[in-house]
């Protein structure tokens, strides 16, 4: 399955949500600096959805806060139960 997120980096916390038209926003504690919010990205989605962490890769965006993302092992319906849940 393939997901659209937007990153905000050098958050507080790490956190999944939605916005009001539908699309995710996740922010991340790690800095955007050599790749390091990339890998928090990658650790955070894995665990919130329960997969290994080579479950998740990242299609394209890694330089930018907009990446598309490939999940393999969770439904569409699964993933936004598990990131919304805390």
């Amino acid at each position: 399955m393939n997901l659209n997120v937007r990153i905000k980096p050098s958050s507080k916390f790490n956190r999944a949500q939605k916005d009001a038209s539908g699309n995710w926003l996740i922010r991340i504690k790690a800095p955007p600096v050599d790749g390091k919010a990339n890998e928090e990205l990658i650790r955070f989605l894995a665990g919130k959805l329960r997969i290994p962490k080579s479950s998740v890769t990242i299609l394209s965006g890694e330089g930018s806060k907009f990446k598309r993302l490939s999940v393999d092992g969770v439904t569409p319906s699964a993933l936004e139960a598990l990131l919304l849940g805390d």
